[in-house]
This record gives C-alpha cells, structure tokens and sequence, in this order.
C-alpha cells in the first residue's frame, strides 16, 4: 500500500477544524429553514456538527483506502478530537454506529446523519425534512474531503 501522502495528513489534520467552521457558517441558514433548531444551544449545535461533519469524512474513508492507510488517517483524526474534548471521540463512536446501523443503504445516509443530530429536537409537521437536508449538505461538504 502507499503510504499516506503528507496532504492526506494535513487533511485529517484539518478535518476537525473544517467541521467546526461549517457549524458555525451553517447555523443561521438551516435556523431560518427550521425555526425549532434556533432551541439548541449554540455551543451544544457546534459540538453535534463537528462531531457529524468529522463522521461523516470517516465514513468516506473506507471506499478510498487500504486497511493500514485507513487506520493511520482514522487515528490522526480521533486524536485531534480527543485534544478537543475528551468525550467527543465516543460520541464520534456513537455516531458511526448509528448512521451505519440506521442506513440500509447510500441514499439513506443523509437521513441517518441528519437523525443522529437531531435526536432530542422536537420537529414540527413542516420541518420533517430537515434531517435529510442537513444530512445532505453533511455529505456535499465532507463526503469529498479526501479528494481535495
């Protein structure tokens, strides 16, 4: 196997701070979408979305690279969540789990990525999209974090 390049590192090294950026950008459009997300904190929406954008590029890795690459690029990534905040790297755990366990296949991962972020939001009748919305921009903007 190739060894993973250094912009390969640089990307995971990256990858948390890219997912708190998109948090903190995304907020306030997705709260005009769906008046019940302005109810979760700031710091508690900040912290959800940084540990789904980082999920979600872990879950791209699988398809792109060999085992041992894999390993080395997960491992750079889980220990910069740990220097974060210690409980991220289980919730990080907990979230692969529940997209993986939640979506039968590749058109539900946005639905499953969006659930797991609002699993204690009380969505009206008109709102019931935006798990699948938010999944999606999730998706768009760290499905293809390795290929940059």
């Amino acid at each position: 196997s190739m060894d993973v390049t250094q912009r390969e590192t640089e990307n995971a090294k990256k990858l948390l701070t890219g997912s708190k950026v998109f948090a903190s950008t995304s907020r306030d459009g997705f709260a005009a979408q769906y008046s019940t997300l302005n109810s979760i904190a700031v710091d508690q929406w900040d912290s959800l979305l940084a540990i789904a954008g980082t999920g979600t590029a872990l879950l791209m890795i699988p398809s792109r690279y060999e085992p041992a690459d894999q390993k080395e690029l997960t491992s750079i990534v889980v220990a910069t969540l740990a220097e974060w905040d210690e409980t991220a790297v289980q919730q990080l755990a907990a979230f692969i789990n529940f997209v993986t366990s939640e979506a039968k296949d590749s058109d539900g991962v946005p639905d499953a990525i969006g659930n797991w972020i609002l699993r204690n939001v009380e969505l009206s009748e008109t709102e019931q999209s935006a798990p699948r919305v938010i999944g999606m921009m999730l998706m768009n903007t760290f499905g293809p974090w390795w290929d940059q």
